[in-house]
């Protein structure tokens, strides 16, 4: 590979190879909200708005990536413009997978694998499902793993240094508190100098807990040592928890690989999903075979970069095992070390068995990641949330509020945020007042009392669904309740959409309730949060 007649060089091949991922992962940034991204989003804007940061802003188990996408926001805001806190915080993860990408390339190169290969294993890694789907919503992984790709340079160099060590495993443990375990294999591969082993494990985790606990004094105001404890581990930890077998750890891993977008979201014909499914068994089968022939070769080879990836693979296993089991987003900080795995594998075959290999999993993962999930669900007509958000904003009227019981979590977690309506959820507001200790009544009666206060209120249908009742009583709600609520008010317009695949086959609907007579319920000035 040259450039004007001269071999390009590992930084300028990384740097390639990040700028295109960045402008792949810009130009599929997700329409399809409705989940953490939409909380992050919601209290970033509220952080920014003077409302002062909650825990989703500086939370404990990866502190920094929303006080950064509120920087962002905040100088973007400065110079006139007002992007959605949800595309910043894309932009932000898609800088930090494109730099992983990069880091990548550069530290393949390092290792002294050839150009393609090198360049190959990075692209992979970029239109890998984990890294794709994560680096084009608002979200904390593509941070960590770049924070691990900067740990695998470090660490995995020849000789690594103390000093250095530790503060990439501090980055690692503020991007994303599961990456601490990273403090094993830097403590392994530093293990014949047992003193700087432990000044290393100290630096990283000293320095990530002093910035840990200056975030939460300085942003939530929290002193006390058991407040800071119940923060980092709250109550109900242990319901993450679960007894795996081997099986769900790859399945785990196999979600990095590929991503299933279309099959949640069934708009693709047939033949299509047909054919993107059979493109990542592909991929995923190459790319499986590969690893195993990277940690085959790192056993006999024994070299530093490969060694070290090979070692935080292992120490993650065990989160995929045990915590959160299934879920894809956890995983994602080990990708820049799989990728590391394979591009190894890959340069050990013979000849150009391996480029090809890389090629061809490049190929199958750009039409089952890209055209089949990433495209589709980087387009607005496929997202539910966002149809929905833009019919409520479309139909109520500027200073009306709009009742919602919050059954649908998607809809609980987005609609409020994406419609610019005044979006009073009932499940929001009772799991406030839970977390606060204040009684359920409490909060049914702020939530009455927000549409008694407004001059105009709708509802969305579950206020009307008889599912709703038992939902509301988890809560400790009564069921009378909502049969007081239908007494005091009379249905007017109603304004339905069609239905379809996306939005459903029953379509959506927000009614008008209208007063019977006078006033009554009121608000409650100590509402919960």
């Amino acid at each position: 590979m040259t450039t004007r007649g001269r071999p390009i060089t590992p930084v300028q091949e990384a740097v390639t190879a990040g700028a295109v991922s960045f402008a792949v992962y810009l130009l599929t940034r997700t329409r399809d909200f409705g989940g953490d991204d939409t909380v992050f989003a919601t209290a970033v804007d509220a952080f920014l708005g003077g409302r002062g940061a909650s825990m989703e802003v500086v939370h404990p188990h990866h502190p920094v990536y929303n006080l950064l996408v509120a920087a962002v926001t905040a100088m973007l805001r400065v110079v006139g413009l007002r992007p959605l806190v949800l595309d910043v915080g894309a932009g932000v993860a898609a800088v930090a997978a494109a730099a992983a990408v990069g880091v990548v390339v550069w530290l393949l190169r390092r290792e002294g694998i050839d150009e393609w290969t090198s360049l190959l294993g990075g692209m992979v890694l970029a239109v890998s499902a984990g890294m794709w789907q994560l680096a084009t919503r608002m979200e904390v992984y593509t941070l960590a793993a770049l924070a691990v790709a900067v740990w695998l340079a470090v660490v995995g160099a020849a000789s690594p240094r103390a000093l250095r060590a530790g503060l990439a495993g501090a980055a690692t443990i503020l991007t994303h508190a599961v990456t601490g375990l990273l403090v094993v294999p830097t403590a392994w591969r530093l293990r014949r100098r047992p003193r700087a082993a432990a000044a290393a494990v100290a630096i990283a985790v000293g320095v990530a807990g002093a910035a840990l606990v200056g975030l939460l004094v300085a942003f939530l105001g929290v002193r006390s040592p058991a407040a800071m404890l119940d923060l980092v581990v709250p109550r109900g930890t242990g319901e993450w928890m679960a007894a795996r077998s081997p099986l769900d750890a790859w399945r785990t891993a196999a979600g990095l690989v590929t991503w299933e977008w279309y099959r949640a979201v069934p708009v693709l014909p047939a033949a299509m999903v047909r054919i993107a499914a059979a493109c990542g068994t592909l991929a995923l089968a190459v790319l499986g075979a590969f690893v195993a022939v990277g940690v085959v070769d790192t056993v006999r080879q024994r070299r530093p970069l490969a060694t070290t990836a090979a070692l935080g693979v292992v120490t993650f296993l065990p989160v995929w095992l045990l915590w959160d089991v299934g879920n894809v987003e956890h995983a994602v900080a080990a990708a820049p070390l799989l990728a590391v795995l394979a591009a190894a594998g890959a340069a050990a075959l013979p000849g150009r068995w391996g480029r090809w290999g890389l090629g061809a999993v490049l190929a199958a993962l750009v039409v089952a990641n890209g055209l089949a999930s990433a495209l589709p669900q980087s387009r607005p007509e496929n997202s539910r949330p966002l149809v929905i958000a833009g019919f409520v904003a479309a139909n109520v009227p500027a200073e009306a509020v709009v009742l919602s019981v919050g059954t649908d979590a998607r809809l609980r977690l987005s609609l409020g945020y994406l419609s610019g309506r005044r979006v009073i959820d009932l499940t929001r507001v009772a799991e406030a007042a839970r977390l606060e200790g204040k009684p359920a009544e409490q909060a049914w009666r702020w939530w009455v009392g927000q549409a008694v206060a407004a001059p105009g209120v709708w509802a969305t249908p579950d206020v009307f669904d008889p599912a709703s009742r038992d939902w509301a009583a988890r809560y400790g709600i009564r069921g009378e309740a909502f049969d007081e609520l239908a007494a005091s008010w009379l249905v007017g317009e109603r304004r339905q959409m069609a239905g379809d695949q996306v939005i459903g086959l029953e379509g959506f609907s927000v009614t008008e309730l209208l007063p019977r007579t006078g006033h009554g319920g009121g608000g409650m000035p100590d509402a919960p949060r």
